[in-house]
């Protein structure tokens, strides 16, 4: 079943909401492990849950288009190294 326009702002909202809860607390994460040097790797990790969130508009689409060749083909090209 395809998702609709609702589940993928649904999942766009989660991925925003992620994002701001681990930017905010990264500096108390670090602090309990008595690690400062790590808050800046935390917060631009938290970056990908934008990434993510925003990406599943595009991918869904395309999957509505019966594009599976095409999405299989950007699978396969972005796992490889």
């Amino acid at each position: 079943m395809i998702a609709s326009t609702t589940d993928i702002w649904v999942a766009v909202n989660f991925n925003v909401i992620l994002f701001f809860i681990t930017h905010s607390k990264c500096a108390h994460n670090c602090h309990f492990f008595n690690e400062q040097r790590i808050i800046p790797i935390i917060r631009l990790s938290s970056i990908q849950f934008l990434m993510m969130g925003f990406s599943a508009i595009p991918y869904s689409f395309l999957a509505r288009l019966d594009g599976f060749k095409k999405l299989s083909l950007i699978d396969l090209i972005s796992t490889m190294p």
